[in-house]
């Protein structure tokens, strides 16, 4: 079985800027990261500012958390059914959160079956 991350989980690697808005609850979580055309219930999921379809994308995305812009329009019923991050610099803020969940620090040195 997968390991569920929830908003609470991620705080500690958002930037100083970004904020929260949305629901918080126990059915909101993310699994995994996948390209954008994989997006599911289930992953971590980030819009591009630069993209002219940005809002479009936001509005399909089937992700319960999602990083945008803040230029990004968030309806009520949308914060009722999912955690936005809003941030300063999406791309930026995913990597932050991604490097630090999901990627394993290599340790340097001599094995210590060696």
């Amino acid at each position: 079985m997968a390991v569920k991350y929830y908003i609470e989980d991620i705080v500690p690697f958002l930037l100083e800027k970004d904020q929260k808005i949305g629901r918080k609850s126990k059915d909101i979580f993310f699994t995994n990261i996948v390209a954008s055309k994989h997006i599911n219930e289930y992953s971590l999921d980030w819009i591009n500012p630069s993209n002219p379809k940005k809002q479009k994308l936001f509005n399909c995305s089937k992700a319960k958390i999602i990083i945008c812009d803040k230029s990004i329009k968030v309806t009520k019923d949308v914060m009722e059914k999912k955690c936005i991050v809003r941030a300063n610099d999406p791309k930026h803020t995913f990597a932050n959160i991604v490097n630090n969940i999901f990627v394993e620090e290599k340790k340097c040195g001599v094995h210590e079956t060696a």
